[in-house]
Order: structure tokens, then sequence, then C-alpha cells
């Protein structure tokens, strides 16, 4: 962030709803974070009277809500209006405000899919899961509208494996790897593959899913060497207690 942050002590009696990242925000502080640590999330939605009235009526900052209305009412970009917001609160420094204009600018010509993956990265980081897999889905569904290669689409697989394992789907997270290594067997992917195929079964099982997959013995006892380390006996968990706590989604 910058050098220095203008609090501004106003908080909405009722939130605004930023439905690309599935939160509520009470201030304009909230909103200007929103801006600077979640670019990718941020889309034309965003761009809207309903955010004007809410800084206007909510926040009481008639001066700010007035650009943001003349921004909407000109057909004003993304960047644009994102860069009032910045410009008008003291949140961070110009500098900041730059990278943030530079990276939104880059959205522009930036293909639907590659922005759909990257907020289902950011969702993954931010630990919301669920929002993360119904993202790449999306990714995954304008496949044949695309021309992106394979390498792109394995890193979509491995960040919906990724997902479901933070949330104890193993075997799922292993169709999602499997996906993973099809489209584009980088590292990275086999990795996962055989982690998430650990975490699933036991070590007799995993062997056997291992040969099942032509994995080879050598990749699978240089795995193993390190995992035995690293993951607990105590690691087959109960399928039936986390389908009833987290669902299941179809792979």
């Amino acid at each position: 962030m910058g050098n220095y942050i203008l609090c501004h002590e106003r908080r909405a009696k009722r939130p605004y709803y930023i439905e690309a990242a599935g939160v509520n925000i009470w201030t304009i502080e909230e909103l200007c974070y929103f801006l600077c640590e979640y670019v990718w999330l941020v889309d034309r939605s965003l761009l809207s009277e309903k955010l004007c009235d809410w800084v206007d009526k909510e926040l009481q900052m008639p001066r700010l809500a007035k650009l943001l209305y003349a921004q909407c009412y000109r057909g004003g970009s993304l960047k644009e209006f994102s860069q009032v917001i910045l410009e008008n609160t003291g949140y961070c420094s110009k500098n900041e405000i730059y990278r943030i204009a530079r990276l939104l600018d880059g959205m522009e010509h930036v293909s639907e899919p590659e922005r759909l993956k990257q907020k289902g990265d950011y969702l993954l980081k931010d630990h919301k899961y669920r929002r993360a897999i119904g993202m790449y889905n999306q990714v995954l569904a304008m496949r044949r509208r695309g021309t992106l290669d394979g390498h792109f689409y394995s890193e979509v697989w491995r960040g919906k494996g990724n997902a479901y394992a933070r949330l104890f789907l193993f075997r799922e997270a292993a169709k999602c790897m499997d996906m993973a290594c099809e489209q584009w067997a980088s590292r990275e992917a086999r990795s996962s593959r055989l982690a998430a195929l650990y975490l699933s079964y036991t070590e007799e099982e995993f062997q056997e899913q291992c040969r099942q997959r032509g994995i080879p013995q050598e990749e699978r006892e240089e795995f193993l060497q390190k995992a035995r380390d690293v993951y607990p006996r105590s690691r087959h968990l109960d399928a039936a207690r986390l389908r009833r706590e987290y669902g299941r989604d179809n792979v």
C-alpha cells in the first residue's frame, strides 16, 4: 500500500455486496482495499449507479459520488472508474494507483477464460474454495470457444483439484489432477496427482492406483520418500462426515 491512508469515519448502515468476490463492504476503505488487493476480481459490474448511490447515501460522500456518476453516464472505463475512487480517498500512493490502473487496462486485452482463471486463483488463495471451483468450471465450459493451449487448461484443472483438496475431498482432487496431467503433464501436475492419490488411499491402494495410471515406479518411490515425512498416518479421514460437512460438486 501507499505511504499513508486517509481514514473516513463513516460506516454504512447497509453494506454494498460485491458479487464478483462474494463479500459485503461497509466503508470506503474496504472498497479501496478490494480494488488494490483483488484487482483480478474487479469487473464491469462494479461500474454501476447502484455503487454510486451507496457512496452518496450510505457513506455520505456526495463529491465522490458525483464524480462516479459522471463516469457511469459517459460510459467510462473500469480503469477510470477505479482511479476516481482511489485518487479521491487518499488510500494509496500515486505509484500504487498507477499500478492498479495498468493492471485494469491490461485486463481489457485478456481473454475471458484467462480472466476467469485469475478470479478462480484469487478465490482459492482467499479460502473460498467452492466459489473457486465454480469459476474454474466456467473456464472449462468455454474450452471449445477458445484457443488457449493445454498448459493453460492443465493449470485450470490443477487449481480445481487444489480447491477440492482444501475441502478434504481428495478423490475428487485426484480426478482433477488426472485431467491436468492429460492436458499437460508438468512436474507440478504429476506431483499434485501423487499427493491427491496418497491422501485418498492406503499405501497399498496408492500403489495400485499409480500402476493403473502408468506412473513409473521410480517416480512413485521418490514421492513416497518425501510424503511419509510430510503427511500424517491419520490422513485417511471419514469420507461420510466430510460429505455431510462440505458436500460434493461433480468433477
